[in-house]
């Protein structure tokens, strides 16, 4: 799957972050309890899916904060945002 960097991500309402054991947490539909398991990395991305910022503006907002991660962060938001949208858990504003 090919994302425009232009696409606007943006939650789906009626989803929740459930921390688990350790360092794991899962992502809950509340209407049936379905979930996917994600990492921190994910739950930031998820956050960041605000409705305002870009793809774009996504990697730019994690190259900034994590500047020794910055030649992985775009292949990882892509990833990251294209199982978001497999399980929708969020949809793209084009």
């Amino acid at each position: 799957m090919t994302l425009s960097h232009a696409a606007v991500p943006t939650t789906v309402e009626g989803h929740s972050i459930v921390a688990l054991e350790g360092n794991e947490y899962q992502l809950v539909r509340q209407s049936d309890d379905h979930g996917i398991f994600i990492n921190e990395q994910t739950i930031i991305i998820w956050q960041l899916c605000d409705g305002k910022r870009s793809i774009a503006e996504i990697i730019e907002v994690l190259c900034e904060s994590y500047p020794n991660a910055k030649e992985s962060i775009p292949a990882d938001v892509e990833a990251t945002i294209a199982r978001l949208l497999e399980h929708q858990t969020i949809v793209l504003d084009k």
